[in-house]
């Protein structure tokens, strides 16, 4: 090799297995400089030293490279190699990496939102796409992950993301103008976390009234609705593979008379708790002693906690 620091400029691990297979099967490594044998006590020392100066050398040099593309973001330039659906590369001055809009393809970014923030999942919004023949970017039909890796993008809203393992996500106002209003792409990212779209075949629509509202006990997982046969009725499962109580299901009857069950309970204690705070202010209009008596007990069991 031309240089011994190139064989290896991975972490210690990698480094002492390298180190290790070049000993065990007595591999000279021949440089234009010397010519190392792994199993000389010197010659070996020396290599281990080179090994870790060349991981400091790609550290630092990442290290750079990492703070150049950072000061670029926060800018404002686009870094990316490879332009995202709906824009165009462009650099209106040197050292300026920036974007612009395709009006055809905005339009396209515009109608995915709207569909999604209607109700519809990733599936039939590409569905619905590639039924009015609208080609994507690379492909000639859309795909599930293309429209929901647009459906996260933070470009579409004029921001730009850059992401560390300590701080997590970070955002930038970009260069480039945005397709899409930030108070949607908001809306949008919450309908994300907090109401994923349903997974419902095509020309069929969706029974299971407690979705995102009905989750498994075991596992946290969503509930499903299936139509038993042989039961004639429907019943709300676990379908996660690995979920310990996965074999246990209830009928949709079952489950909708313990949930009235539960919310008439929780009515009546609601009218209780109403009453409670109402009687003290009755006590006090009636009878001004009586409630300085009970502010004094509130007083004396706040005190002994």
């Amino acid at each position: 090799c031309l240089e011994i620091e190139r064989l290896a400029r991975g972490n210690t691990i990698d480094q002492g297995l390298v180190a290790q297979t070049f000993k065990n099967s007595g591999t000279l490594i021949i440089t234009p400089m010397k010519t190392y044998d792994p199993n000389n006590e010197f010659d070996e020392e020396y290599f281990e030293f080179s090994l870790f100066m060349s991981r400091r050398e790609y550290k630092t040099i990442n290290r750079r490279m990492q703070a150049g593309r950072l000061a670029a973001i926060k800018e404002g330039c686009y870094i990316s190699p490879d332009a995202p659906y709906g824009y165009r590369k462009i650099n209106p001055e040197p050292k300026i990496h920036t974007l612009e809009i395709i009006p055809e393809e905005a339009e396209i970014v515009r109608l995915i939102y709207e569909l999604y923030l209607s109700g519809k999942g990733a599936r039939a919004i590409a569905t619905e796409l590639n039924r009015r023949s609208i080609p994507a970017k690379k492909n000639p039909l859309w795909e599930i992950p293309s429209i929901r890796k647009i459906l996260k993008n933070p470009v579409y809203a004029g921001l730009l993301q850059w992401h560390t393992k300590d701080n997590g996500d970070t955002y930038y106002q970009g260069l480039h103008p945005a397709i899409i209003d930030p108070e949607l792409f908001r809306k949008v990212q919450n309908r994300r976390i907090s109401h994923p779209a349903a997974q419902v075949p095509l020309k069929k629509e969706l029974c299971n009234y407690y979705h995102n509202i009905l989750y498994c006990g075991s596992c946290g997982h969503q509930m499903g609705r299936r139509f038993l046969k042989n039961s004639g009725k429907a019943h709300l499962l676990c379908r996660y593979h690995q979920c310990a109580g996965k074999s246990v299901s209830s009928s949709l009857e079952t489950v909708d008379a313990t949930l009235m069950a539960a919310l008439r309970y929780r009515i009546e204690k609601l009218k209780e708790m109403r009453e409670q705070q109402e009687q003290p202010e009755k006590i006090k209009t009636e009878n001004p002693r009586k409630t300085l008596e009970l502010e004094l007990e509130k007083l004396a069991k706040q005190q002994n906690k």
